[in-house]
């Protein structure tokens, strides 16, 4: 069974190092598994900077990381896990823009997803 972890994040760019850390190219089979809800994945940063400007939410929490992990071991295709992460964010944060970045790079497959806070 998955579990999830969410972590808010107050300071930093504002999520451009951890959205760029997740989207790698090694991690995410060349962003095959890399999936923008309600925003632009070349422009996310940008979008998600601008919709808390919008907001005026430019203090406190900047975005809101979560961690789908699967348990090593587990046996699940990582096109089944990005499915998963995609539907879970659809859900659970409709109208907000989120980036799903699923990781095939260590022993078990997570998805990883920044959202604006």
């Amino acid at each position: 069974m998955a579990t999830v972890t969410a972590i808010s994040t107050k300071g930093g760019g504002g999520g451009k190092k951890s959205l760029d850390y997740i989207c790698r190219d090694d991690k995410t089979e060349n962003k095959k598994f890399v999936t923008a809800l309600n925003c632009s994945l070349p422009t996310a940063y940008q979008e998600f900077k601008n919709t808390r400007e919008m907001y005026d939410k430019t203090d406190g929490i900047k975005y809101y990381h979560f961690v789908q992990s699967h348990p090593s071991g587990y046996s699940i295709a990582p096109e089944l896990a990005h499915k998963i992460a995609v539907e879970f964010a659809e859900r659970a944060f409709p109208g907000h823009e989120v980036v799903v970045a699923t990781h095939t790079d260590a022993d078990h497959i997570h998805s990883v997803r920044p959202e604006r806070a």
